[in-house]
């Protein structure tokens, strides 16, 4: 099967095809959504569930190893007719990459969480990553949670401006604003930290771009580097479309969200100028969903995976020990109750939410949290999803903590306590106060620190090294979130050895299988795949 690459639209071109090949391909680009039964345009036969990303004899340019592996099933080859116009940068070799890290990082430091100067160097897989997106130009990499992706971009942006476009610009989109300002600090000290007082850095020109008082450049010359939140970015009409046009290279931050049809727009636009554009993430969805599709045809075929237990094993990020723990609710009425209601197919959202509703109103289930954080007396990081309930959480946490503390006033044979301070983040806390809770959690000054928050802020990239714990307290089946939220445990700390996660498991009863306690079997089966060891504990409230 024959192929021109349009280097103007970036879109493979059918030149050459029997009719067996063309379908083939056609049938390998289409994908059911997930859940899409479950969406309104389906159930009123509005549309058939799937996406389509093959239309009109042309195909978006990051599905070329798809298309590949589509040809490969009926013995077909792929070729590209205009093979010298194919997206490779020959140049760029995994000896010159490391050549020019032994080079720039010679000698530099960076600071600890206590301000003290640690030197530090890429490690080999950092390297390698950054050598694959850049001789790739279209493509993701997947390095694992506390993979070090920051400085794997960095290497990546300080690479570009040095030897492929000096007078590049450059484009980093991201989640949310702490992930803006954290990149931004993150980049100034790979670039300027140094012993060596000669060593000059990068021209790096930073800008912010975020609703809240962004940093601006003020020097000679325009920003060459801008980093923005995907809300901001998507805002077309405060730009305007040739201000998307100028990018030389577009990255994308987290790049599993590329779904968003925000971001396809941020992407489109600068489809046919970007010479580079690479998406990172801690992991991707399923190779063979629909999700994966949609971010493989917007940035390209992933080129690197980097899973946790490799970095686990070189002593790069912390072990992890999961606690999967099977709560029984004791109650069968309501679990007869649901039974009833799902026998109705048109229902099961509403038994789902029945049973959020009652698990979330248990005082014992909150009871339990408070026994586990006082167990392990460290810090802890609590992920919820509902804002209603997370507060809950952390107001009765905090009555069992005055309750905690008026036991041991009574009781004359304990000397020691432990002190707490209760947390809390979700969507509507300032940047200012996240930034705040950010700097508590990495204090070493003998208070054990409950970080409650809502998946939505801390779920995903922010980094605090000094969490000891996490406890799951509402459960999903997601692969992704789940996997995200246990990376916010894996950074390395020095008082850390082991993080412990308590995945919260609620049974109805003993034996029962409720929408949430099929989600913990969903979980369990996403550790096996992710080698992460875990226990199953039974618990009765």
């Amino acid at each position: 099967m024959k192929f021109l690459y349009d280097v103007n639209t970036k879109k493979l071109i059918i030149q050459e095809a029997t009719k067996l090949e063309y379908n083939q391909v056609k049938i390998w680009l289409e994908r059911e959504v997930e859940n899409f039964r479950f969406t309104p345009a389906y159930r009123y036969n509005k549309w058939d569930g799937k996406i389509d990303l093959f239309k009109n004899g042309s195909i978006n340019f990051g599905l070329w190893k798809e298309i590949i592996a589509a040809l490969q099933i009926i013995g077909a080859d792929f070729e590209v007719v205009n093979k010298k116009d194919f997206p490779l940068n020959r140049t760029v070799t995994l000896e010159h990459v490391q050549e020019f890290c032994n080079e720039f990082f010679k000698d530099r430091y960076i600071l600890d969480s206590n301000g003290n100067k640690k030197s530090f160097f890429p490690y080999e897989h950092q390297i390698d990553s950054a050598y694959k997106a850049l001789r790739n130009r279209y493509s993701n990499l997947e390095v694992a949670t506390s993979g070090g992706k920051t400085l794997v971009l960095s290497i990546i942006i300080f690479y570009i401006l040095k030897y492929i476009k000096a007078d590049a610009k450059i484009l980093l989109i991201v989640p949310n604003v702490q992930l803006v300002t954290q990149f931004y600090d993150d980049l100034l000290q790979f670039n300027t930290g140094y012993f060596n007082e000669n060593k000059q850095p990068m021209d790096i020109k930073l800008q912010e771009i975020y609703g809240d008082k962004p940093r601006k450049y003020f020097g000679v010359g325009e920003p060459n580097m801008y980093i923005s939140t995907y809300q901001s970015m998507s805002k077309i009409e405060n730009f305007g479309e040739e201000f998307y046009k100028q990018f030389h290279t577009v990255i994308i931050d987290e790049a599993h969200m590329t779904k968003v049809e925000s971001i396809k727009k941020i992407l489109n636009l600068t489809l046919d100028t970007a010479e580079y554009r690479f998406g990172v993430s801690g992991t991707f969805p399923k190779l063979d969903s629909a999700n994966w599709l949609t971010i493989e045809s917007m940035t390209g075929p992933k080129v690197q995976q980097i899973r946790a237990k490799a970095l686990q094993d070189l002593g790069i990020i912390t072990p992890i020990k999961i606690k999967c723990l099977h709560v029984n609710h004791n109650n069968p009425e309501i679990e007869e109750q649901l039974k009833k209601i799902r026998k109705n197919p048109n229902l099961g959202a509403e038994a789902y939410r029945l049973e959020g509703e009652f698990i979330r109103r248990s005082e014992k289930r909150i009871s339990l949290i408070w026994k586990l954080i006082n167990k392990v007396k460290s810090n802890t990081l609590i992920l919820f999803n509902i804002i209603e309930y997370g507060t809950k959480i952390k107001e009765t946490l905090e009555k069992e903590y005055i309750g905690y503390l008026e036991r041991i006033k009574t009781d004359s044979t304990i000397t020691e306590y432990k002190q707490y301070e209760f947390l809390y983040v979700d969507g509507d806390i300032s940047k200012k106060d996240r930034a705040e809770v950010k700097r508590k959690m990495e204090l070493e000054d003998g208070i054990i620190r409950v970080l409650v928050a809502s998946y939505g802020t801390f779920s995903t990239g922010i980094s605090i090294n000094n969490i000891h714990n996490i406890i799951l307290a509402e459960g999903f089946k997601s692969e992704v979130r789940i996997i995200q939220s246990l990376g916010r445990s894996l950074r390395l700390h020095e008082t850390k050895k082991q993080a412990l996660i308590f995945d919260i498991v609620d049974l109805l009863t003993e034996n029962g299988k409720g929408s949430y306690a099929r989600q913990g079997d969903k979980r369990k089966t996403i550790y096996n795949e992710h080698q992460y060891p875990y226990d199953v504990i039974k618990i009765n409230l």
